[in-house]
């Protein structure tokens, strides 16, 4: 992909000291490495303010949102970008209020028109030259990775409008990361960013490599629930946690 721009939103409340940020930082070396050009934009700087659902920027100001906020130059940026990388901790199994607003308020680069898009119905881009892809980074506290099917699906819904999800990076236990040393990890993440700008998607070697456990699902048990020590409760044993019984 020539002269390929990257505009990643980091939706963590925690920001620069997130582990979001850690993987999303490993994913941009690798698309820099690979010629991209790079920005990362913190939800948590931003004032965005709620969608209103008036569909003023459709109707009384085509392609402007009456909002007067921190949204329209980040508007611009997405529009000119050629890969949009969505990065977000699981919040109750999707992404984080703070991303979901900024989401939402892409609004004004759609015109309000259903129209047949491939198979699906959608509405059409405002801009000709508007064709970003999306990318997901994200990561969670708990050990499985079926935990990300609802935030998976919602970018799949996405992809039948017309934004194509062209990669996934997701990491269970993502905690760990802030404990222990994975530079085999981050490898990955980092050559996972250069094959989505030289070849446009995430190669299975890669993808393997992602999928593998940092720690025993028995050690992160153990040490996940023995971190919290909340007075007065009684944190589950081993046996209890790996058999669900809290």
């Amino acid at each position: 992909m020539s002269e390929c721009k990257i505009l990643a939103l980091n939706g963590s409340p925690r920001a620069r000291n997130s582990n979001t940020d850690k993987l999303l930082k490993a994913f941009l070396a690798g698309a820099e490495q690979a010629g991209a050009q790079t920005e990362i934009v913190y939800a948590a700087d931003l004032n965005v303010k709620d969608c209103l659902g008036c569909f003023g920027c459709w109707k009384k100001t085509p392609g402007c949102c009456v909002l007067k906020d921190d949204m329209p130059p980040l508007l611009d940026k997405i529009r000119f970008a050629n890969i949009v990388v969505w990065a977000t901790p699981l919040y109750h199994y999707g992404m984080t209020a703070r991303l979901k607003r900024i989401m939402e308020r892409t609004l004004p680069l759609c015109k309000p028109y259903i129209v047949k898009r491939g198979a699906h119905y959608g509405h059409p881009s405002r801009y000709p030259e508007q064709d970003a892809k999306n990318m997901l980074i994200a990561n969670c506290g708990f050990p499985e990775r079926h935990h990300f099917d609802a935030l998976v699906e919602q970018f799949r819904h996405l992809s039948m409008a017309g934004n194509e999800l062209i990669g996934a990076v997701l990491c269970p236990a993502g905690e760990v990361l802030a404990h222990i040393d994975c530079p085999w990890y981050f490898e990955a993440v980092r050559c996972a960013g250069q094959e989505i700008v030289t070849s446009g998607c995430i190669s299975s070697e890669t993808a393997a490599v992602l999928a593998k456990d940092f720690i025993p699902l028995e050690m992160f048990l153990r040490n996940a629930n023995a971190c919290w020590n909340v007075p007065g409760d009684i944190a589950p044993t081993l046996e209890e946690a790996l058999n669900g019984k809290t």
